[in-house]
């Protein structure tokens, strides 16, 4: 689940239990395209880390929040967050060519 593009960065938006509209998860992670957000949003909800709110309009408003599930996933997500930051990447691994004897 956390290889899918987006749903790291979707569960540690939300995990501090805010309640957002796509557009606003969208304007805070500009490097997920409005299509796969779309898509990973759907997916989470179906697998239950995500539901959905929706406000009756107009116009009609849909807000996504975490679930007790998707709670204790995005504790994995920032524990994940947690050790990438704190580990400097090797060389090879930036895509830096290193030369080798």
């Amino acid at each position: 689940m956390f290889q899918r593009r987006g749903t790291p960065q979707i569960l540690l938006l939300l995990s501090d239990g805010s309640s957002l509209r796509s557009s606003e998860i969208d304007a805070a992670i500009p490097t997920i395209k409005r299509q796969i957000l779309g898509t990973r949003l759907n997916e989470l909800r179906e697998l239950g880390i995500l539901e959905r709110e929706v406000e009756e309009g107009p116009p009609m408003i849909s807000r996504y929040r975490v679930t007790e599930k998707g709670t204790a996933l995005a504790e994995v997500a920032e524990a994940l967050n947690r050790v990438v930051s704190a580990t400097p990447l090797a060389e090879e691994d930036a895509g830096v060519d290193v030369p080798r004897p």
